[in-house]
């Protein structure tokens, strides 16, 4: 699964659902998904730390047995409840088995007991300069020079180092089939641990929850897998009844489907480009129970003469770049090219034109980004005000009022991991000018 994700530049999530739900045991997911996932996310630096073990650069050997040798320094390094020998040993064992790599078992044997006699010194970076630090946090240098120039230092580590422990899932209750308290009494029934959000009122937070997608809980439509920080885009959005909404870049559906289980005397049009994409929300639409919702598929970019004028609400959940994702999604970190993100910026600019003019006067568009960058967030919001007729608006509950003191301006929030426990996220909200 590493092999083919590093030759391939996949996304990992996609491959371990596919690989893992319901073949393997719950305690045997977890182990591997912790293997991958952390893998991916400190590759940088294992790979800086094997270099300097091995006689030969580690891009010499081949793939299989740079992916053993990555497998067995994350177990040394960073999983410290495998006892140092077992790490050692399956590694090697593993090596042996295959007979592309079991000739070179002797040296990913010396190689990790080199790891292991220096993990000490690998470990502490209390001394370590910021370059340092982004390799330890396996960090690409472009992206955590963006964030100290854009905000600071001192937030471009912290955000390094949050990043790392983003673990456990969030989840929204399906309101059309029962309250939270009730889902949450549910789940801990069957051994799910569950806790409150930080702001949303509307889901909870579930750790060890690699099994939750084949709970009945989850089978029945009685929740959805949402990060917080993409519910808190439906909580803050209070519709009157009747109200039409438009969701233009909807896939894979969970805004669309908040505001249709909390709004459910509203219409919902849920759009996005790719037509698999809409048949997959057509089919968690399903098992949610939701009959609110149209469904279509347009492209965002370009004008649709009859949408013009006709919503209350528009939802733009852009393209971006995806850097507040990175906890979640550690392989971003190398997926993701610097010279991606004029192209984003410009995709951007074009839905947001065209999402302007199908708000009513007086309407509202809520402008919404995974990502941790202010040239797709604030400064896109700046643009879009001078060229249309949208103005900044406010954010209120469920975000409290002294989290949006930090926040420059009232009707803009950039939700930070650190902080919100949450994924990287930007939400603004903008009001179109009445008649």
């Amino acid at each position: 699964m590493l092999k083919t994700a590093i030759r391939e530049d996949r996304y990992l999530n996609i491959e371990l659902n596919a690989q893992l739900t319901g073949k393997v045991t719950p305690e045997d997911q977890r182990m591997i998904r912790e293997l991958v996932l952390g893998v991916a996310e400190r590759r940088l630096y294992l790979e800086s730390v094997l270099g300097d073990m091995l006689k030969q650069p580690l891009q010499k050997n081949r793939l299989a047995v740079r992916v053993i040798l990555l497998i067995g320094a994350y177990q040394i390094l960073f999983m410290p409840w495998i006892p140092d020998h077992a790490a050692v040993y399956e590694t090697v064992s593993l090596a042996k088995k295959n007979s592309k790599t079991s000739h070179a078992s002797p040296m990913i044997n010396a190689v990790l007991r080199r790891i292991l006699e220096n993990r000490e010194a690998l470990l502490d970076i209390s001394e370590a300069n910021f370059q340092e630090k982004a390799c330890f946090f396996g960090f690409p240098l472009w992206i955590v020079n963006l964030w100290r120039k854009q905000y600071d230092e001192e937030t471009a580590i912290s955000l390094m180092e949050s990043m790392g422990l983003q673990r456990g899932v969030t989840i929204r209750a399906n309101r059309l089939k029962g309250s939270v308290a009730a889902l949450g009494e549910e789940l801990k029934a069957a051994e799910f641990e569950v806790s409150s959000l930080t702001y949303s009122p509307s889901g909870l937070r579930v750790e060890r929850a690699s099994e939750l997608s084949e709970s009945e809980a989850y089978q029945q439509g009685r929740f959805s897998i949402q990060d917080e920080s993409a519910i808190l885009v439906g909580d803050i959005i209070s519709p009157p009844a009747h109200a039409r909404i438009l969701d233009l870049c909807a896939a894979p559906g969970g805004k669309s489907f908040h505001l249709a289980e909390k709004c459910p005397d509203c219409e919902l049009v849920s759009n996005d480009i790719f037509e698999k994409k809409v048949e997959r929300m057509q089919r968690e639409a399903n098992r949610l129970g939701i009959e609110n919702c149209t469904f279509t598929v347009r492209d965002a970019e370009k004008r649709q003469e009859d949408w013009i004028g006709e919503f209350d609400f528009c939802l733009v959940d852009a393209p971006c770049s995806a850097l507040g994702l990175i906890g979640r999604k550690p392989e971003i970190k190398s997926l993701r090219k610097p010279e991606d993100l004029d192209e984003i910026i410009e995709i951007q600019r074009r839905i947001l034109k065209q999402a302007a003019q199908y708000l009513k006067p007086g309407g509202t568009l809520i402008y919404a980004t995974c990502t941790l960058n202010r040239k797709e967030n604030e400064k896109q919001v700046a643009w879009l005000c001078e060229e249309t007729d949208l103005s900044v608006g406010e954010i209120g509950e469920p975000i409290p009022a002294a989290r949006m003191t930090q926040e420059q301006d009232a009707g803009m929030i950039t939700l930070m991991p650190h902080l919100d426990r949450t994924n990287g996220f930007f939400i603004a909200v903008l009001r179109k000018e009445p008649i």
